[in-house]
């Protein structure tokens, strides 16, 4: 179990935030095919790092589906820029 509040399945936490869903429009006959899908999330925070200048972010997927589920993350995108 996470120590943090992400927050729940389609609801932001407080250290959470979403960027849509995984809905992918194939259906679940039990012969899925793997799909490339894009999703962007902008979001201006201010956080600072510890005292070495570590910063930890968390992507992360949170599902009800009773099913088994697979993604693969191919790529990430973060820009960080110091602050004044």
């Amino acid at each position: 179990r996470m120590n943090v509040d992400k927050g729940d399945q389609g609801t932001a936490g407080p250290v959470g935030t979403l960027a849509g869903d995984i809905a992918n429009g194939q259906t679940c006959d039990g012969n899925p095919t793997y799909e490339t899908l894009s999703r962007t999330r902008i979001l201006d925070v201010d956080a600072q790092a510890d005292q070495t200048g570590v910063l930890w972010f968390l992507i992360g997927t949170d599902s009800d589906y009773p099913g088994s589920t697979q993604l693969y993350y191919l790529k990430v995108h973060a820009v960080l820029e110091p602050t004044t």
